[in-house]
């Protein structure tokens, strides 16, 4: 098929503007964690090594479940990609082509469906003068 746009640069345009989403979420939240985390050692006096170890116990879940989610929401297009993606996969130029011909013959026929009536009004008005 000849795609008049190319379905996918819908889809990869998506993709950038999640991922430009993703970044700022990244950037913006990760100093919050660690200065939570700062502030929670410091207010709860805990033994640094023990807080350590669950830390990385659970950091290894904790950044699987992120990482599945990031992946997911970046490469899950939105519903306003899936129609853009849907209307450029059907504007061929072949269907376009074919649109044209079958207007084309319509016109036709309708062109065809008066001259035929005019003809009828024209015996019409000459049955009638004679």
């Amino acid at each position: 098929m000849n795609y008049i746009i190319n379905p996918w640069w819908f889809y990869l345009a998506g993709l950038f503007g999640k991922l430009e989403i993703l970044w700022l979420v990244i950037i913006a939240a990760f100093p919050i964690f660690v200065c939570i985390g700062m502030l929670l050692l410091l207010l709860c006096d805990v033994d640094y090594d023990k807080f350590a170890s669950i830390v990385k116990g659970k950091s290894k879940l904790v950044m699987a479940v992120l990482l599945t989610c990031a992946l997911l929401f970046i490469a899950v297009p939105t519903q306003d990609t899936v129609n853009k993606m849907i209307i450029a996969n059907v504007l061929t130029t072949e269907n376009i082509k074919g649109g044209a011909e079958f207007t084309q013959d319509q016109i036709g026929q309708i062109i065809d469906k008066i001259a035929d009536a005019a003809i009828k009004v024209k015996q019409a008005e000459n049955g009638d003068k004679s």
